[in-house]
């Protein structure tokens, strides 16, 4: 809590380790709508990991609300465990909620969440095949805290970070930033199956 008196206080702080016995399946649950294109993307070194800005035309939607793709940005090992396991990466793709749904039913538009909440979807990497998408982008990555890199990578996107369609499953809780301020504003979706990165990439 020297960094951030919440994270001695509050009651939702994140990572956690995701149980899968302990998990309730509620009856409302619905997938999560992912919207990624191809896009520009901004390649930044800060000292901490890597992190690409994203442009804002890619998004997801939970539950009828909209959430603005900002950026995706890795952890090496994991900071989620799955059933007490930990995995050599992690790469969370941070949403923020959009205005998208002034016209949603009135119990969608009642529901929404509050300004600036945060949406992040949490993947699991291992070891394996290389992944084409990062190949590209990591081709040139900046120096720490330098100039960022721009890229636009024609028929690759966001999509390649998730597990394939169809084997999409998760876990869904309300927690907190992993890093400072910390801050309790965030839904976490961290996908149950992961996606594979080579040994020289992770």
């Amino acid at each position: 809590d020297q960094f951030s008196k919440i994270t001695k206080t509050g009651i939702r702080q994140s990572p956690i380790d995701l149980i899968t016995e302990r998990a309730i399946t509620p009856i409302n649950l619905t997938p999560v709508g992912f919207h990624y294109q191809d896009s520009v993307f901004s390649l930044n070194n800060n000292g901490h990991t890597i992190q690409a800005d994203c442009d804002p035309d890619n998004s997801i939607v939970i539950d009828g609300h909209h959430y603005t793709l900002l950026q995706f940005h890795f952890h090496a090992k994991s900071e989620h465990l799955i059933d007490g396991k930990d995995y050599p990466m992690e790469v969370h793709l941070v949403h923020i909620i959009s205005d998208k749904q002034e016209d949603a039913p009135p119990p969608v538009a009642a529901s929404k969440p509050a300004q600036k909440s945060l949406a992040v979807v949490g993947v699991m990497i291992k070891e394996g095949k290389e992944n084409p998408f990062i190949k590209n982008l990591w081709k040139k990555i900046p120096e720490a805290k330098g100039t960022p890199v721009h890229y636009f990578i024609t028929g690759q996107n966001a999509n390649a970070l998730l597990p394939e369609p169809g084997k999409r499953s998760f876990y869904r809780y309300n927690g907190s930033l992993t890093t400072p301020p910390c801050t309790e504003n965030v839904l976490w979706t961290v996908m149950s199956k992961p996606i594979e990165f080579s040994k020289e990439q992770i």
